[in-house]
């Protein structure tokens, strides 16, 4: 069974989760879905899959141009590059941001890199630190548009309910915090 919006009970649109690697198949399954009011949900293994799924759908004509990205993770994955590519794991958002010009907030964020906090001043970026997060939901949903594409990665979660990620860390969010963030958009 597909989800489509009617699933949806808030007035945001939430627009994603995260993907599986581009395929035939995949534009082909985005193609036939962008032609119904589908709710597209995609599962993959690190960030580095979120560029050419937004990417692809913003082709598609699936997402709206002007989709708002809310991350939710322990790093801010604003690095213009990393271990000599663009399109590592770790620039993703900044990909998204200069590469497709989409708006992002970032939610549970506790740790970056040492060009990112120049990037994220200079572009005003909305960065909500963990804890802190926890507390501005109402902060963070307000920095957001309409329709929101929603990526999540499991170091966003405190390693008591995750203990298996290798990004550990304490006072992060919890499943919780996590539902009222998919919840409220």
């Amino acid at each position: 069974m597909e989800y489509t919006k009617e699933h949806a009970s808030s007035s945001r649109r939430l627009c994603h989760a995260e993907q599986r690697p581009e395929g035939p198949e995949t534009k082909h399954h985005r193609r036939r879905s962008a032609q119904h009011d589908t709710f597209f949900i995609g599962l993959g293994g690190e960030h580095s899959v979120t560029y050419p799924y937004v990417k692809g759908l913003l082709e598609a004509g699936v997402l709206p141009k002007d989709v708002g990205v809310l991350q939710i993770d322990a790093h801010s994955d604003l690095r213009d590059e990393w271990e000599g590519t663009k399109l590592s794991h770790a620039c993703v958002m900044r990909r998204l941001r200069d590469d497709l010009q989409l708006e992002t907030v970032h939610a549970g964020i506790r740790a970056i890199g040492d060009d990112e906090p120049s990037y994220i001043e200079e572009n005003a970026v909305p960065v909500f630190f963990a804890p802190y997060s926890n507390r501005a939901i109402p902060e963070i949903l307000n920095a957001l548009p309409e329709d929101i594409f929603l990526t999540f990665d499991v170091d966003g979660l405190d390693p008591s309910i995750m203990p298996a990620t290798d990004r550990k860390s304490t006072r992060l969010n919890s499943s919780h915090q996590i539902i009222s963030y998919a919840v409220f958009c």
